[in-house]
Formats: C-alpha cells, sequence, structure tokens
C-alpha cells in the first residue's frame, strides 16, 4: 500500500498485520497510532498488545518516539515495591499465573495452573482444533485475538525466565496458527 493510502479509520478489530500496515503507510503515523490506541486496548487487548510488541521489532525509533502512547500497562499490574520483594518469594508459576490474571488472561492462568506442561504431538493438535471448529466454530476475529492472547500469555512465561510454560502455550499457538490456516484459510494480512 503506498503512503497515505491506507485506511484513515480504526474500529479496534483489525489484525495485528492490518494495524501495522495502517501505520507505516499513513502520512501522518502518530494521527493513525492515536486511533489505534483509543480502540485497540479496549476491543482486542491481547491484539494491542501483539501489535506493541511487532512495531517495537519493526520501528524501534516509532514505538520509542510513541511509547507513551503505546504504554499498555494494565493499571492493575503496577505494583509498588514492597509487593514486588513480597512476590520475589513466590514460585515462577505463581509469579506467571498472577501476572496471567491481572491482565485478563484467566484461562491461560487455569491452562497453565491445571494442565499437564507437555508438548502436543502434531496429531493432538490437529484433534484441538477439530474440536474448536466442531464446538466453537470459532471465526476469524476470534481465532486470531485466540492467537494474540496465547502469544501474550506465552511472552509472560519468557518474562519470568519459566521456560516449560512458554513451550506449553506455544502449543495454542500452534493450534491457532492451525485452526485459522485450515479454518479460516484467508491471507493473515487481510482485515478481519
Amino acid at each position: 500500500m503506498e503512503k497515505g493510502k491506507g485506511r484513515n479509520f480504526v474500529d479496534g478489530s483489525e489484525s495485528v498485520e492490518v494495524l501495522l500496515e495502517m501505520v507505516f503507510t499513513s502520512e501522518e503515523p502518530s494521527t493513525t497510532l492515536v486511533m489505534i490506541c483509543m480502540t485497540t486496548p479496549h476491543t482486542n487487548p491481547a491484539t494491542f498488545n501483539q501489535f506493541r510488541k511487532e512495531l517495537k521489532s519493526k520501528s524501534p525509533e516509532l514505538y520509542s518516539k510513541y511509547n507513551s502512547a503505546l504504554d499498555f500497562t494494565n493499571k492493575k499490574t503496577k505494583k509498588n515495591k514492597l509487593f514486588n520483594f513480597l512476590n520475589s518469594f513466590k514460585s515462577e508459576l505463581d509469579q506467571v499465573i498472577d501476572e496471567l490474571k491481572e491482565n485478563d488472561l484467566v484461562s491461560q492462568a487455569t491452562l497453565l495452573k491445571d494442565g499437564s506442561r507437555s508438548s502436543f504431538t502434531e496429531e493432538r493438535k490437529k484433534k484441538e482444533c477439530d474440536l474448536l471448529k466442531r464446538i466453537y466454530d470459532l471465526k476469524k476475529p476470534i481465532a486470531y485475538e485466540s492467537l494474540n492472547r496465547f502469544k501474550w500469555a506465552k511472552d509472560i512465561c519468557e518474562e519470568h525466565n519459566y521456560s516449560e510454560g512458554a513451550n506449553f502455550m506455544q502449543n495454542y499457538v500452534d493450534i491457532y496458527n492451525l485452526y485459522l490456516k485450515e479454518y479460516c484459510g484467508e491471507d493473515r494480512k487481510k482485515s478481519w
């Protein structure tokens, strides 16, 4: 897309790829970022989290210039020094579960807490996709947001050096990527 030829509105349901394209093709990236920051964190917080991560990776200068607008720290997660000190006595798993819950990733916390954190076979991943389709018939926007929620959960595990949890969350990243490919079949760069 040429500069200035992209969409000039954000409704909060765009994919990470569409959001990045909007920023990179905009004549006014700051205006586009403001529109994204006013909608997407509220409608699809996991997508916004992954958008921030990708923007930081692909354009560190743009990310640092607008970092204050992109700061998506959940107000509940701002902790004082005493809390951080007390939290340091918790296991990695407990710290990860607390942060997942603070970021409304409760399903991911439950899976991590209750589940066996082993790797899934390719056959199991395919069966999980079939089950998602049969029971929930997830449509593309919801499947993408779920994918981004598991990516975010994986990032949180990695931030706490909890590799067992990160590897476990990767199973679900793989499952949702496979689901999107097999059951949604469209190019990921297209809008939902």
